[in-house]
């Protein structure tokens, strides 16, 4: 996984929770509970994040709204896109924005409100596991994907331990990729 993608992964998942307090108040209660059942400490194992289905639910959440990159294919035969004149020629990258398919209402009930119970066990079983790409699917998904996620986990979970997120007078109300940035870092930073 990369320092910078993870990184921007925990600033908009902090984003995110200080602009849904009653969220950030479940994560929070689920950390509580895990740091209860490990005497206190917040040095959590595997075993400990695996039991953290609210806190997966929220980070996936995020990754749905706020995907990272875009799927890159190489094209292996000459493609005419359907319906038009347009041929991808053998040999070209193609680079697909996951947010299409991420934000179809087709697989998500208002596909652009932050939802975690999207990634409920209902949820999930209703549509293609196609429907989520933030890491891509199949055998080419990315390597770094598990190792991303625990990262990003450990960092939010010492971080709620300890403190509350809060907006800020330069906290905006929606985040905005910046178009200079190659892993969609929020434009101007993430204010709480």
């Amino acid at each position: 996984a990369g320092f910078e993608t993870s990184s921007t992964i925990m600033s908009v998942t902090s984003f995110f929770l200080a602009t849904h307090e009653d969220v950030q108040d479940k994560v929070y209660e689920e950390v509580s509970e895990a740091i209860a059942q490990n005497s206190g400490s917040d040095y959590l194992d595997y075993n400990h994040f695996q039991g953290m289905s609210y806190l997966d639910k929220v980070v996936h959440e995020v990754l749905r709204l706020y995907p990272l990159t875009l799927i890159e294919r190489l094209c292996v035969k000459d493609y005419k896109v359907p319906d038009t004149n347009f041929v991808i020629p053998k040999g070209m990258l193609v680079q697909i924005p996951s947010s299409a398919i991420m934000r179809d209402p087709q697989y998500y009930d208002n596909p652009s409100e932050f939802n975690p119970e999207n990634f409920s066990p209902e949820a999930k079983a209703k549509r293609s596991p196609y429907s989520f790409l933030a890491f891509g699917q199949g055998p080419r998904n990315c390597v770094g994907m598990r190792f991303a996620l625990l990262q990003v986990k450990i960092s939010l979970i010492r971080l709620l331990a300890h403190y509350r997120l809060e907006k800020c007078a330069k906290t905006v109300s929606q985040l905005t990729p910046d178009p200079k940035s190659g892993s969609a870092q929020p434009k101007g930073g993430v204010w709480l």
